[in-house]
């Protein structure tokens, strides 16, 4: 995908992003917030390469 990541780096950018989602969903909500809603997204990308 030339990400400018090594795949180093893109798997402790994938741990800190776990890390935070996990201290999220069990932290308490500041009291003027009644519900949080997260979306995302998870999908893959496939190559189909033809010969013309």
């Amino acid at each position: 995908m030339k990400l400018p990541y090594s795949p180093e780096q893109i798997e402790e950018i994938k741990e800190e992003l776990y890390n935070q989602a996990k201290e999220l969903k069990t932290k308490e909500l500041p009291e003027n917030l009644f519900a949080m809603f997260i979306d995302a997204y998870h999908g893959s990308v496939s190559l189909i390469v033809s010969k013309f």
